[in-house]
């Protein structure tokens, strides 16, 4: 790592030097930065814990870090939605229409739809609840089935 903050031994590294850091290194890329990030939190909190450095906290935990993820704000449009299930209603694979309109009426993933049919929805109950995996946390994750009863709770 070669840089400005190269220069500073561990007990010197400041929240200042540290953002300025992250400011310059996001240029190559958010991934990169965070990676960065993540390695220099690692050293120091080795420094800290098993060093004796006195380092009463760690200053990567003191900075923003950055956030990769990009929100998604729109909904397809009705006749994008409609021109989509005519074009998979004329595939070979009949299951693939009620998979997309799932995913796209729940948000869900490509991981947590697999895990889905992989693991659950071979229970028969009017309405599916099912606690998934993502992003290292459990998502509740609820639907009526085609089979349920308008208005079941």
């Amino acid at each position: 790592m070669r840089g400005p903050i190269a220069s500073f031994s561990v007990e010197k590294l400041t929240t200042h030097e540290l953002a300025l850091f992250r400011d310059r290194r996001i240029k190559d890329g958010i991934r990169t930065c965070q990676y960065d990030l993540v390695l220099i939190r690692h050293i120091l909190e080795i420094a800290r814990k098993e060093w004796g450095l006195g380092l009463a906290v760690n200053p990567v935990d003191q900075i923003r870090k950055p956030n990769g993820l990009k929100p998604r704000n729109r909904r397809l449009e009705e006749t994008e939605y409609r021109r989509l299930e005519e074009a998979l209603g004329q595939t070979r694979v009949p299951n693939l229409w009620p998979l997309i309109n799932l995913a796209i009426e729940t948000a869900m993933r490509r991981r947590e739809l697999l895990y889905l049919l992989c693991f659950r929805i071979y229970k028969p109950q009017p309405i599916e609840h099912h606690r998934i995996p993502r992003n290292s946390a459990l998502n509740v994750v609820s639907y009526q089935t085609p089979n349920s009863p308008k208005g079941a709770p």
